[in-house]
């Protein structure tokens, strides 16, 4: 099978006229129309090879997801599952700043537009590209906290460790621009994820059962 980057069949045209659409205007702001044209296809071709929009943007997000994960070297699943949680907490978020921080990805853009507008295929999104993700995130913090702590502890945490993650995803061309500028070079960003693996250890230790 032909790689969707080289192959300039109508399936992967609409591929990536949708995904470069769908990352500048959004869900909403994308018309299939739009789509076509940019293709060169016909209106036809949407529903033939993909049923809806809906079906395509998914198939846009999928894509992008996974084109994200083997560009940057993140094994599916993101995370190392071995280790000490630690370990394993720095691997989910370096993972996760690696795909918010790729700037050969539309997957950032169109991350950002889904959290800020999210789409009819929201739901389904979280289930299929990051559930395994959200998932381990879940266990770590379990364990950090002790098996007293209560479910909303639990989903406090695991929103607060994100919420580090999602602030390089909404700053990250501020902060490109700022002085001094952030790098994107792959030791700051591992430095970055040190950084918030330490400062959310450190939390997450002191609202343990054993504190």
């Amino acid at each position: 099978m032909a790689d969707a980057a080289t192959d300039s069949g109508p399936r992967n045209r609409l591929l990536q006229a949708a995904a470069e659409l769908f990352a500048a205007r959004g869900y909403d702001g994308t018309a299939v129309r739009g789509i076509v044209a940019s293709a060169g296809t016909n209106l036809n071709a949407v529903n033939y090879y993909f049923g809806s929009k809906r079906a395509l943007y998914l198939e846009v997000m999928r894509s992008q997801f996974a084109l994200n994960q083997r560009t940057t070297s993140i094994p599916p699943g993101g995370a190392s599952q071995s280790g000490s949680l630690q370990e394993r907490l720095h691997g989910f978020v370096l993972a996760t700043l690696r795909q918010f921080l790729d700037a050969r990805s539309l997957l950032p853009r169109l991350t950002a537009l889904e959290i800020l507008n999210p789409s009819p295929a929201f739901d389904e999104l979280i289930a299929t590209t990051h559930a395994d993700e959200q998932r381990e995130l879940t266990l770590i913090v379990r364990e950090l906290l002790g098996p007293q702590a209560p479910p909303e502890r639990v989903n406090a945490c695991v929103r607060s460790v994100l919420s580090q993650c999602v602030y390089y995803l909404f700053m990250r061309d501020a902060l490109l621009r700022s002085q001094p500028p952030m790098s994107l070079e792959r030791a700051a960003v591992e430095s970055i994820a040190a950084h918030i693996t330490e400062f959310s250890m450190a939390a997450l230790r002191g609202l343990s059962d054993d504190h």
